[in-house]
């Protein structure tokens, strides 16, 4: 059995995903990184990161689909689960992974330690138990994305 690739990366903002949605790629944020193949996608706030997110698990996609272009897709998810403000601590949930993330200058994480994976597989296994399918899988995106050269601030 294949094991789940999953990305791990740091945000400033919310709104890119659509909290409501799990649309990914709308406002052109993370550009080619939403086209890395991954199983599953965790977005944690970086430490001056707007919005409450800072050091929080902000969201958490399971199963996606890509649609528009290869290297910048527009990403839907089977499951997807909005933290935010809300969002648990990341080091409370995954210590090692924390410290990955927030003791130096990694922005993207895809090749995780073993241990760091097994952190990440719980918080996907505590996401996936606890919420329902995303909305946006049973449907495409209503408009194409707006590519931006900058994420909105």
């Amino acid at each position: 059995m294949r094991a789940v690739r999953i990305l791990v990366y740091k945000m400033t903002h919310t709104g890119d995903p659509d909290p409501a949605t799990g649309i990914w790629g709308r406002t052109g944020c993370m550009g080619q990184v939403r086209g890395y193949q991954y199983d599953a996608v965790i977005g944690i706030g970086g430490v001056s990161a707007i919005d409450g997110i800072a050091g929080r698990v902000a969201w958490i996609g399971v199963g996606p689909h890509r649609n528009g272009s290869r290297i910048m897709p527009v990403v839907t998810f089977d499951r997807f689960v909005f933290g935010g403000s809300q969002g648990d601590l990341l080091h409370r949930k995954a210590p090692v992974l924390a410290r990955h993330m927030y003791g130096g200058r990694v922005r993207v994480l895809l090749n995780l330690s073993p241990s760091e994976h097994r952190e990440a597989e719980r918080l996907l296994a505590m996401a996936v138990a606890a919420r329902k399918p995303a909305i946006a899988k049973r449907k495409s995106p209503p408009c194409p994305p707006r590519i931006t050269p900058r994420c909105p601030r």
